[in-house]
Formats: C-alpha cells, structure tokens, sequence
C-alpha cells in the first residue's frame, strides 16, 4: 500500500521551477545522504531553481545479501546482475515515490522539469525502476555505482515503450568492489543500445564511494538537463 515517505527537503536558492528526488543508498536514510554530498563539496548542495527531496525509505526490511535487516527500497537475492528481481517490493516502492513526483506536478512544476536519481547503488536501481518503467516522462534519471540485473523489466519497459525515454547519466568507481565497474557500464550499454540517451563518467581508483569531483560533474549534468527557467 501507500507510504507516505519521508523526506528531507532543500528548497531552491531562488525561484522554484524544477525538482529532483535523490534516493540513498542501502542502509542509508535521506539526511545521511545530504549529509555526505554536502561534506564532499563543502558547502551545501543545493541549486538556485530546483527544490530538492531526499526521501527515507520507509520500513527496515530484512536484507538477504547482508543477511540483516535494515533500511533498503526493495530487497534483492543477491547483489548480481544474476539475481532476480523483486518485483512485488520494487513496484510497491515505485508506487510511493511516484507519489512524492505527483505532489511536485500538483504544486505546479511540469514533469519534464522533474529529475530522479540515486547514490548509492541501491538508489540508483530504484531510480532506474522509476524513470523507465513508470515515469517515462521525466526530464532525466542518474545512478551513482548502479546497475540493473540482467533480467530487468526495466530494459522490457523500454524496449516496449513508444515514447523518448529520460535521458541517463551514471557514474562509477573504477575500483568499486561491491558493485562492479563492469555492471554499471553492461546497463548503460544495454539502455544505449535500446535508444536511451546515455552518459556515462568513470572515476578512477574510486571504490564504493563517492568522491568530490563525481558530485560536481553530477551537478552540471543536472543544470543542463533542468537549466533556470
């Protein structure tokens, strides 16, 4: 059913006319993560036109590669693109965040001024899910160290779809021992080929993290896909 999320929010600096929805990673929670991009740029990441929303996954679920349970958007067999997808937790999860997007359509800002991504790796799956399966008509999805299983509905929704799909953005540790450069650069092959609009930047020797330069570059490409009205 229908959680309200909740979020931390960071209104735009100056006049609002597009929003982005930054989904953490595993275990992380919305604040945790605008705690981190902050601290990386050493000042608070924020845009002089885009509110935006740091959502909290909502229930600690058991995560069965930790073996634990704890804050996650979906749980997942295995972290592989072998594994299979859980589709009853990934779609019930869509559900709440599409909401989140329609709150934002309501308030008066237009779909294709509406981004969603995420960071770390988790975050991105469930933005991948989102912006390809049941929001075609956003203005953009990212992904930090992401990548869709082999499997994925996402890329059967695409495949299927008449529309022109968000453009993407990744980026990726070169070093990342959880989830694989490898991964990352097979899903945005795969969204390549099937006629998405990709982009894709490598950072060298960064493992399962993010760094600095990463979240300056991710900035830019967010202005340009959403620029001041």
């Amino acid at each position: 059913g229908l959680i309200k999320l909740k979020s931390v929010i960071v209104p735009a600096l100056k006049k609002h006319s597009a929003s982005l929805i930054f989904l953490h990673g595993s275990g992380d929670s919305g604040n945790g993560v605008k705690e981190w991009l902050d601290s990386l740029l050493n000042r608070e990441f924020a845009f002089q036109h885009i509110k935006l929303i740091f959502p909290t996954a909502p229930e600690r679920l058991f995560y069965t590669p930790f073996q634990e349970t704890m804050r996650v958007w979906f749980d997942r067999e295995k972290i592989s693109p072998l594994g299979k997808e859980n589709y009853d937790l990934i779609d019930s999860m869509a559900c709440n965040i599409k909401d989140i997007i329609q709150e934002e359509i309501d308030s008066g800002i237009s779909i294709n001024r509406i981004i969603i991504g995420g960071g770390f790796s988790m975050g991105g799956a469930m933005a991948f899910h989102v912006g390809y399966r049941f929001c075609q008509d956003l203005a953009g999805v990212f992904s930090i160290s992401a990548f869709l299983n082999d499997d994925s509905e996402v890329y059967k929704a695409v495949k299927t779809s008449s529309k022109r799909m968000p453009p993407l953005y990744q980026a990726h540790g070169s070093k990342d021992e959880l989830v694989l450069l490898l991964w990352g650069k097979n899903t945005n092959a795969e969204l390549s080929k099937l006629g998405v609009d990709t982009k894709m930047n490598v950072y060298q020797n960064l493992a399962h993290q993010m760094n600095r330069k990463e979240i300056q570059d991710l900035s830019e490409w967010i202005y340009n896909v959403i620029p001041p009205e």
